[in-house]
């Protein structure tokens, strides 16, 4: 039972039964009065969801007669997101209302235009399926119709209609007060007028055009932007579509045209490309300043491009890479802004800064590890540009071969095996080459460098007899090397090439005995073996083989190195050490007489 209607002050006598729990939990959900007052005397932001949750006509109108005279820059920030948010809640008419007519008096053109944004959201049509009998030919022909939907928050809606506190006729009567409005402005003052319109359809978001006929359900933005176009025509209350004609064909037709060809319109519209949240209303604005503002476009400076360039909005950063290429002064741009430019994801837009970066930006400029960068970037025409300015920069500049051999890093596969193909040009020929650096791009991500480098394994390469490069290759991870090298290997041992070194065959067998048995094997290790104790010298090449056979899976294989690496330890302390570095597992610090070497 309750003693008082003022849920605040309530005195409830609660029974035991199931009417009395009802009541409290009803109570319990009631909204606070105090709770809203405290959080509008304190600026608290949780001001509008207190707010929205009431119903009560009375405590609403006392609020927003308050509400609507406060001066706080909070008071009004909270108009704001009020009319962001949708007009469904019951008994909120009256908030709507003195709101509007308040702006509306104060000709406060900022916050009618919130205003506008909100009514024209009101109307949304869907279509709806009709049916027509035709006579000459004797059966109903299906049409199409735009339905406004229902004028009360309770009907059942349709999935792409929106509730709304107002009937459809007070919705169609407010849309039409405020573009009357705006369009006494544009008499009294256009400046203030295309200022104001500027503003307002920013605040449009791409949820307000999700379907083509949502386009045209905007009756303000349609009258402000679309006015004079031939393609649509305005009806008491709805825009619509003339015959003959589609929403594509609409172009820029706006509402006093020759105000927003004034040179102060130049800047508002860059801020609404800049600024607008909706892609739709970008769009406009490109075209409008690109049908109305040509000259002052070519004009434009690099610091006015550089937002638009990284804006979030693809055609906004092609538009603005359009006007970019144009620049007089693109030999001046600093190297570091050609490089945030290319930060972009913009495809489009890479193609077009890449384009006049070979025209206007000599390789001299950069930096070599700048190069590097833009060689290995996953981009293709930002690949393909860095490689061309590299190789334009080695010319006059050549690149050391640890600096080339960074380029193994290419993420761009369709460029990595030309970059592979030139590098070990260069990085493989005899005076430069070093294993560990050509095998940097065997073990390249991109499968087309690593098949470059494959290919350039022949009896030319100077890594053709490098027992190490060959130790390396056939550890690799990668099977299509792994499996190409087997087949050099067999090639090699089955048709040798005279090549002056008499060893070749021997550390080939046993390189290659990794993926095969064979009873030769073990007899190549001790042929290696008194090899390297007549030449010593010859311990820095061979030994990476005896380190291939110790880590073998087959137990004869893996005991014949073992024993030769004992053995080759206990010959020379120098030997002794280099097999402790080459084969870390095994532990080297036993004293030579006792053979010098334990397994760990």
């Amino acid at each position: 039972m309750v003693d008082d209607q003022d849920s605040e002050s309530a005195t409830l006598v609660v029974t035991n039964d199931s009417a009395g729990a009802s009541v409290l939990e009803k109570i319990r959900n009631t909204p606070s009065s105090i709770a809203l007052d405290e959080c509008f005397s304190a600026g608290d932001d949780a001001f509008l969801d207190r707010l929205r949750e009431f119903t009560n006509s009375g405590k609403l109108q006392a609020v927003v007669e308050k509400w609507k005279v406060d001066e706080r820059p909070w008071a009004r920030k909270m108009v704001r997101a009020y009319l962001a948010e949708p007009m469904n809640i019951r008994r909120h008419e009256v908030v709507v209302k003195r709101l509007f007519k308040q702006a509306e008096e104060k000709l406060d053109h900022e916050m009618m235009g919130w205003f506008l944004v909100a009514f024209d959201r009101l109307i949304r049509r869907y279509r709806s399926k009709r049916y027509r009998y035709d006579r000459s030919a004797r059966q109903y022909v299906e049409y199409q119709r735009l339905w406004t939907g229902p004028s009360w928050i309770g009907y059942r809606l349709k999935p792409n209609n929106i509730p709304s506190i107002f009937s459809n006729r007070t919705r169609h009567y407010l849309r039409r007060r405020v573009w009357r409005y705006f369009r006494y402005l544009s008499y009294a003052d256009g400046a203030a007028y295309r200022s104001s319109i500027a503003n307002a359809i920013k605040l449009y978001r791409d949820g307000d055009f999700v379907s083509g006929e949502n386009i045209i359900d905007n009756w303000s933005l349609m009258h402000a932007c679309y006015f004079n176009s031939p393609v649509i025509r305005f009806g008491a209350a709805l825009v619509y579509l003339e015959d003959g004609h589609k929403l594509r064909d609409l172009a820029p037709a706006p509402y006093q045209k020759h105000l927003w060809r004034e040179h102060e319109a130049f800047a508002e519209l860059l801020e609404l490309i800049r600024d607008a949240e909706s892609s739709f209303v970008r769009q406009w604005a490109m075209e409008l300043i690109q049908q109305e503002h040509e000259q002052l476009l070519a004009g434009m400076q690099l610091r006015q491009l550089l937002p638009l360039l990284a804006h979030e909005d693809p055609r906004v950063q092609e538009f603005a890479a359009r006007l970019f290429n144009k620049l007089p002064s693109l030999g001046s741009v600093p190297v570091e802004t050609w490089l945030k430019l290319l930060e972009t994801d913009n495809l489009s837009v890479q193609i077009l800064l890449c384009d006049a970066m070979n025209e206007h930006v000599a390789p001299e400029r950069f930096d070599k590890g700048q190069l590097v960068d833009l060689t290995s970037m996953a981009s293709v025409p930002i690949a393909r540009m860095g490689f061309e300015l590299l190789k334009k920069r080695h010319e006059s500049a050549p690149f050391s071969a640890e600096e080339m051999a960074e380029l193994s890093g290419a993420q761009c596969e369709a460029v990595a095996g030309q970059v592979t193909s030139w590098v070990l040009q260069v990085l493989g020929a005899r005076k430069n080459y070093s294993a560990e650096l050509v095998v940097r791009f065997f073990d390249s991500l991109q499968m087309s460098a690593r098949k470059e480098a494959v290919n350039w394994l022949t009896e030319n390469a100077p890594g053709w007899n490098d027992p190490q490069l060959w130790v390396k290759l056939i550890e690799t991870p990668y099977a299509d090397v792994r499996d190409a090298v087997v087949d050099k290997l067999e090639a090699r041992i089955k048709h040798p090439i005279d090549n002056g070194d008499e060893l070749a065959p021997l550390w080939s067998a046993v390189i290659l005995g990794v993926h095969r048995g064979g009873r030769q094997k073990p007899k190549a290790i001790r042929q290696i073996v008194g090899a390297i104790k007549r030449k010593p010298q010859r311990a820095e090449r061979l030994s990476p083989v005896l380190a291939i056979a110790v880590r073998s899976i087959r137990g004869p294989e893996r005991r014949a190195g073992l024993a030769a690496v004992v053995e080759l330890a206990a010959s020379d302390p120098q030997l002794h050490a280099s097999f402790g570095e080459l084969i870390p597992e095994l532990n080297m610090s036993a004293p030579l007489e006792s053979g010098g070497v334990t397994c760990n």
